[in-house]
């Protein structure tokens, strides 16, 4: 039998910043279906909004560093994140909540929306790529 996943010596008990940052990446995710195009059914509003909440309470600034955006090798000199970066998480928490809740967005909203998840992208170099988000079409 296969066994998928990382070595049992490598495996460690789940950390609140864990699900920070597999919630952020979810909201990441969300914003860029939303711009681009991809319906916003009623179940992704309710997970949208609770998300963006858990977020906005979670993106507050560990000491500075965090280390498990990416791989076990990279992340031994970890990630260095500013105070301007958690600001920009609380702000993509408050957007996606507008987007959930349906308040009207505007060639310039939709424009800040898409700067800060680029900015969070490029940050936490998590791979935006439009193929990644391509299961969304069937959700």
């Amino acid at each position: 039998m296969y066994r998928f996943g990382a070595n049992q010596s490598n495996m460690r008990d789940t950390e609140l910043q864990d699900i920070f940052c597999v919630r952020l990446k979810l909201l990441v995710v969300m914003a860029y279906a939303y711009l681009e195009g991809y319906p916003v059914g009623e179940f992704r509003k309710i997970a949208l909004i609770e998300n963006a909440i858990q977020v906005a309470k979670g993106a507050v600034d560990w000491g500075g560093r965090i280390n498990n955006f990416r791989t076990y090798h990279e992340s031994n000199g970890e990630i260095i994140l500013d105070h301007l970066f958690f600001q920009r998480v609380k702000l993509l928490s408050v957007m996606i909540k507008g987007v959930a809740e349906g308040n009207p967005m505007g060639h310039y909203r939709d424009k800040a929306l898409r700067d800060n998840a680029d900015y969070i992208c490029e940050a936490i170099s998590f791979n935006r790529n439009k193929l990644d988000i391509e299961f969304l079409k069937v959700a």
